[in-house]
């Protein structure tokens, strides 16, 4: 079982601040037993709570697409991609593929996509 894991099963959550903080949130009086757990196993820890890369699939107006992955993250992917393809992007698509998903990295990008979107006056409509 992962540091992780074993936190959350004695009724903690941790998150990582920074590259090398753990800030573990719970009754106080658990935190206490679990001090030393936290420090003996806090490189674990870091390293569970570290973001995942980024795989991201994306689609051109004109057909075609790809893959781009990004160790630093979604935003840092969908950067990218503006960057890269600008207009040409299916943003509509690259949309409701982010909005499909439910964790909270998925949720920062859509409102990236939005703002971008916005900012090139996309509409949210597809050409099927």
């Amino acid at each position: 079982m992962s540091a992780l894991a074993k936190l959350h099963e004695a009724g903690l959550t941790a998150v990582a601040i920074g590259n090398d903080l753990v800030r573990v949130k719970g009754p106080a009086s658990v935190i206490a037993e679990w001090r030393s757990f936290i420090r003996e196993h806090k490189p674990q820890l870091l390293a569970e709570l570290r973001p995942v890369r980024a795989v991201v699939e994306y689609q051109f107006k004109a057909g075609g697409g790809g893959t781009v992955i990004d160790p630093r993250g979604n935003q840092s992917a969908i950067e990218d991609l503006h960057w890269r393809f600008g207009y040409r992007l299916d943003w509509p698509a690259l949309l409701a593929m982010f909005e499909a998903r439910e964790a909270d990295a998925e949720r920062e990008a859509v409102d990236l996509i939005r703002r971008l979107m916005r900012d090139a006056n996309v509409s949210n409509e597809t050409d099927e």
